[in-house]
């Protein structure tokens, strides 16, 4: 018995290939590999067990968007190195991406010790992401304090290689009393006449007063840690407020201020000019009766109708496989009668609540017999619009209490194409809604990781999502997307040489879960709106962190680096693993050639190109100790090896 290696397997497989002319004779295959003749591909587990996906999505964005390279820039600056927090949190994610585990496919035991090891990786990004932010904003000069002080500092990062105008979020407190051992209640300090705020204006970095838009107001207590002392408390005023930054730089960050505004409330604004309707410069929304939204792209004229349809149907399959009941009974909320409500409005974000309930059949066994047995699916969701943006943003909370069913929200594009663009691994693959003939037993579902978009060149609308793998597009007249939300299923395979029949109850999916996407209606292709730059931004929003007024010496507004021109993506920044250097890795999104340019606002001496395995290849020169020129082909992967 011999226990070989992939090498030498590979080397074993080339000395039986015959040659032709001098070259080994080879077929040349192209394209994805996704028929399924023996149901191999098991394209069904792409929506198995949902929340491990979104757990998956979430643990992967904070390590790649916030923890690791948030990190490199604070290691810079002079901080500790985490590199072996780091290296253990993505060995416990990796534990978690096994075939079977990621895919869902595995009985419920499995699944129950994937939970715990996800929450793991998301508590170490977190906590690294909180430390690295927190010590760079102690270092970065915040400016002069504006007129009508005092003024807190926001310092807001974004962690994408590109300048973003975006809605921010954040929460800013400001205190009424001094910091205590013994806890005080906050009306206490406020009785005993400490200053109040009930209002904010917000400065941005140009020194402009932007708006700003009150989201919670409310007294509480906050915990103050010390290295050398006892924590202490103090009585705040916490607001929780939302506006409108423009220009953020390319993987850096920003600084506002937040000044008292005193107690008159600015005059109110809306987003919301009508009844069951938002409106910004770029789209309306209009809520019909039955929920479904109707969205005008005021750039292009172009309409969309029935947007945000709920629909549901029966599986009959397994953690593999998606099977259509033999005797099926699809339900939609195309005749329901929701509650429509107004819940946010403000000069910066509206946005509505629609409530739906849809009766189910109780399992699989009630649907194709149409026994009556029904159980409620209530599906909420919120449907945002901010002041300025090219998205419509959704979030869709169900209470799911049926089993065997799949659950899908529909987007008729009515596009005259029929192909759709999916983000993957390095990618947008373009693909036809018909599937090609040699793909025996090939699935019309595919996967997608941050978007999909369909467009016929002129125009065309893309879904964006959050941890959400799976999409179809319909062969109907609108060319409908069909975003999955749930797959329920209760047992693990079928058939008698299958790996086990063993029940799963737990992939049911019984309980609450809440979805996260967008639409986005757009002129031209998808590069030339740049959908993966607003479906990054989706995945990715801007955090912002408090600080006081200081005098540091990194600038108040600054970049850590820029990669030019836009299509070229970056994918990860990080410490090298066997030596002392940066490895920057960005790809080529598009089929067009490149003459890349990275831009460093920090010294090297050296530069290198680099394989995946961060094995250096030919040295690259260095302008001004911060540019570099890297040509780059369509598709193409590039590491960098950077040499402080």
């Amino acid at each position: 018995m011999v226990h070989s290696s992939l090498p030498q397997f590979v080397e074993a497989v080339r000395a039986e290939i015959p040659c032709k002319e001098g070259r080994q004779d080879l077929p040349v295959v192209t394209g994805e590999l996704r028929t399924d003749r023996d149901r191999m591909v098991l394209a069904g587990t792409l929506s198995a067990r949902i929340d491990l996906k979104q757990e998956n999505w979430r643990s992967q964005t904070l390590l790649e968007k916030w923890a690791e390279p948030f990190s490199v820039w604070a290691w810079l600056a002079g901080s500790a190195d985490p590199h072996a927090a780091l290296r253990y949190a993505w060995k416990l994610l990796l534990q978690n991406q096994t075939q079977n585990a990621i895919c869902g496919s595995s009985i419920d035991e499995v699944y129950d010790e994937m939970m715990p090891r996800f929450r793991q990786v998301q508590q170490i990004a977190e906590e690294l992401t909180e430390r690295s932010l927190g010590f760079l904003v102690e270092r970065i000069h915040t400016g002069p304090e504006p007129p009508g002080g005092p003024a807190a500092a926001l310092v807001a990062f974004n962690p994408l290689p590109f300048r973003r105008r975006e809605c921010i979020e954040a929460v800013v407190e400001f205190p009424l009393g001094p910091p205590r051992r013994m806890p005080v209640a906050p009306e206490v300090d406020l009785a005993e006449g400490g200053p109040d705020v009930s209002e904010v204006q917000v400065v941005d970095p140009a020194g402009a007063i932007i708006p700003v838009q009150v989201l919670e107001n409310r007294l509480a207590t906050r915990r103050i840690l010390s290295g050398n002392d006892l924590p202490h408390l103090q009585s705040v005023r916490r607001m929780r407020i939302l506006f409108a930054g423009e220009d953020l730089p390319a993987c850096g960050y920003a600084t506002f201020h937040i000044l008292p505004a005193g107690v008159q409330p600015p005059p109110m604004q809306t987003l919301s000019p009508s009844l069951h309707a938002l409106e910004n410069a770029s789209l309306r929304v209009d809520i019909a009766p039955n929920g479904s939204l109707h969205v005008i792209d005021k750039d292009t004229g172009r309409e969309y109708g029935g947007i945000l349809v709920f629909e549901d149907g029966g599986d009959a399959g397994d953690l593999y496989h998606y099977v259509q009941p033999v005797q099926d009974r699809v339900f939609t909320t195309l005749g329901s009668a929701p509650r429509i409500s107004l819940v946010e409005d403000g000069p910066v974000r509206s946005t509505y609540c629609i409530e739906h309930t849809l009766m189910l059949p109780e399992n699989l066994k009630a649907r194709t017999a149409g026994d009556g047995h029904t159980m409620p699916c209530r599906i909420t969701s919120y449907i945002a619009l901010c002041i300025d943006s090219q998205r419509v943003e959704v979030t869709t909370v169900v209470e799911n209490q049926a089993c065997d069913h799949r659950l899908r929200v529909l987007f008729p594009t009515g596009a005259h194409t029929d192909l759709s663009r999916a983000e993957g691994p390095f990618d947008v693959l373009k693909r036809p809604a018909a599937l090609p003939a040699e793909w025996i037993g090939g699935s019309p579902c595919r996967p997608q990781h941050s978007f999909v978009d369909v467009s016929d060149g002129q125009r065309g609308i893309a879904i964006l999502n959050q941890g959400l793998p799976e999409y179809e597009v319909k062969r109907d007249v609108d060319r409908t997307i069909a975003l999955t939300l749930l797959r329920c299923v209760g047992r693990l395979s079928d058939g008698d040489d299958a790996p086990g029949i063993d029940p799963t109850p737990g992939a049911q999916c019984l309980g609450r879960h809440v979805f996260r996407y967008a639409l986005m209606p757009h002129a031209g292709s998808w590069e030339a709106a740049r959908i993966w730059e607003q479906a990054h931004a989706f995945n990715a929003p801007i955090r912002p962190v408090q600080t006081d007024q200081a005098d540091g010496d990194l600038p108040a507004n600054a970049s850590f680096v820029e990669i030019r021109p836009a299509h070229l993506v970056l994918s990860a920044i990080k410490r090298a693993e066997d030596e002392d250097a940066l490895v920057l890795r960005f790809y080529n999104i598009t089929n067009a050639n490149a003459a890349g340019e990275v831009i460093l606002h920090f010294p090297i001496r050296a530069a290198y190109r680099a394989n995946l395995n961060e094995e250096k290849a030919q040295p690259l020169d260095v302008n001004d100790g911060r540019r570099i020129r890297v040509p780059v082909r369509g598709k193409e992967i590039v590491t960098l090896l950077l040499y402080r």
